[in-house]
């Protein structure tokens, strides 16, 4: 039994999700802040989880960075 199942009674529609895919790119979003040393760091960090995870990373919402599992709030 799926937790969908256990907290979605038959027939009530689930709620969309409030975060959504944006787009703007992660590069795009990193070579927009302001302060130097937080972009390089971010370009680092970047490059770094798309090395460890293999997947490319996505922005969800206007701050919201993503690599599968792992999250990144800057």
């Amino acid at each position: 039994m799926g937790l969908a199942s256990m907290t979605q009674r038959k027939g009530d529609k689930m709620a969309d999700a409030k975060t959504k895919k944006t787009v703007v790119g992660p590069h795009e979003f990193i070579q927009a802040l302001e302060h130097p040393t937080r972009q390089a760091d971010a370009l680092v960090l970047n490059d770094l989880y798309k090395r460890i995870t293999g997947y490319e990373p996505r922005m969800w919402g206007p701050n919201d960075y993503r690599v599968r599992s792992l999250q990144l709030h800057l």
